[in-house]
């Protein structure tokens, strides 16, 4: 029987780029949307967040 693993057919590295680029993406946006309502004050603890979430959900991967 064969297992899971070498059932997966290879994944293009263009398809998860263009993944890593969406998420990226989404994270800058939800930065820049929290930053607008919290303001000013939060820019360090928000990016801080957002580049955080995006290095974890990359070491994931």
């Amino acid at each position: 029987m064969t297992s899971p693993e070498r059932r997966r057919t290879p994944v293009d590295p263009s398809r998860d780029r263009l993944v890593d680029l969406v998420a990226l993406i989404s994270f800058v946006l939800l930065s820049a949307t929290v930053h607008l309502v919290a303001g000013l004050e939060a820019l360090i603890a928000v990016d801080a967040v957002a580049a955080s979430l995006y290095a974890l959900w990359r070491r994931g991967r």
